[in-house]
């Protein structure tokens, strides 16, 4: 199963119009957040996968997608964006792995043209490499490019 934040942005267009940018980002966070709650229980595990808009997330996604793994789709670009779907991994007893899907900000922003330049930069500037110390199981950062991704034998792997 597969929660992406872009599908639920899309259903929410109609709700969010006429709020300002932080009001519809805190009710997009707040439905994300829902439906990873309601998804994980019927998951053996996790892998959330994140990066910027048009990193290639939602392509490795569809790529890992199984019947017994939630995978979130989602830039998540901080600890705090990061730490509910790890509590709610944790509080389900179930393992979160991260996959961070790296592509250059240019093929992102051709990808993704109607994302400003000003948002891709700022959404840049606030990313913090995810590390095991979370919570997750395993980090993976894989460097996207080109419509291929080429998994990185980074796994972090720091003992805190």
């Amino acid at each position: 199963m597969i929660v992406s934040g872009d599908k639920i942005m899309q259903k929410d267009r109609a709700h969010v119009r006429g709020r300002s940018s932080k009001k519809a980002a805190v009710t997009h966070l707040a439905r994300l957040r829902s439906e990873v709650r309601e998804a994980v229980s019927n998951a053996r595990s996790i892998i959330l996968i994140m990066g910027l808009p048009g990193a290639g997330k939602s392509t490795l996604a569809a790529d890992l997608d199984a019947p017994s793994v939630l995978v979130i789709d989602t830039c998540a670009p901080t600890t705090g964006h990061r730490e509910p779907m790890i509590r709610a991994a944790k509080n389900a007893k179930k393992p979160i792995d991260c996959y961070h899907v790296k592509t250059p900000i240019e093929i992102c922003q051709e990808r993704r043209p109607h994302v400003p330049p000003s948002q891709m930069q700022s959404i840049k500037a606030r990313t913090t490499p995810p590390r095991r110390s979370e919570g997750f199981r395993r980090v993976c950062v894989i460097q996207g490019h080109n419509g291929t991704h080429k998994k990185n034998n980074q796994t972090e792997t720091d003992r805190s």
